[in-house]
């Protein structure tokens, strides 16, 4: 959402940082899209599923969660190469900054119902 593509860029280069020390401890990052298609395994019916998405501005609560997390992948992250120290100061930098603002990805909401005998 920010309008400052070099500062949308380093952002962005740091949440790929973020993702990669994520999946490299076993998270899967693509587990809440597949929700829709494991409930249909399930065997349930009328499944459906929506996506919520934030943007959020530099200065709030939930940049302050993303700086969390951020400085808690920090030293691996940059001792793998993905980004550097200083590139994750100018990041921590626009977290703070009312004029910045991001978007996470989707929050999902999936539902589905057993199938009558």
């Amino acid at each position: 959402p920010t309008s400052d593509a070099v500062a949308s860029a380093l952002y962005q280069k740091m949440f790929v940082a973020l993702s990669r020390v994520m999946e490299a401890r076993g998270v899967d990052l693509a587990w809440g899209r597949s929700l829709y298609r494991r409930l249909r395994a399930l065997g349930l019916v009328e499944v459906g599923m929506e996506g919520y998405m934030l943007v959020w501005e530099g200065g709030s609560a939930c940049a302050s969660m993303m700086r969390a997390n951020f400085e808690q992948v920090r030293e691996e992250a940059t001792s793998a190469g993905f980004i550097t120290n200083e590139e994750v100061d100018q990041v921590l930098t626009l977290l703070d900054d009312p004029n910045f603002a991001i978007s996470q990805h989707p929050m999902f909401t999936a539902w589905g119902r057993r199938p009558h005998p």
